[in-house]
């Protein structure tokens, strides 16, 4: 199973005692990427999965970006 974007920032805090922008970043591209392959798993089917892309990433970014 993959690492999730929480359990990568529990470790890097367990081990480097602290969080750099750089490890937020990593962390949140972490979640974009884990929230979409959510997005298409939970309501695509081989072989159509992989043409909904772009509306899972639509998905995401109305859902948990701000602007």
């Amino acid at each position: 199973m993959k690492q999730t974007a929480v359990d990568f920032l529990k470790q890097k805090l367990y081990s480097e005692d602290r969080i750099t922008y750089k490890t937020l970043q990593e962390a949140e591209a972490m979640f974009e990427e884990q929230i979409i392959d959510a997005h298409i798993a939970g309501f695509y089917s081989e072989p159509f999965g992989k043409s909904r892309t772009g509306e899972a990433k639509h998905y995401y970014k109305t859902t948990f970006k701000s602007e």
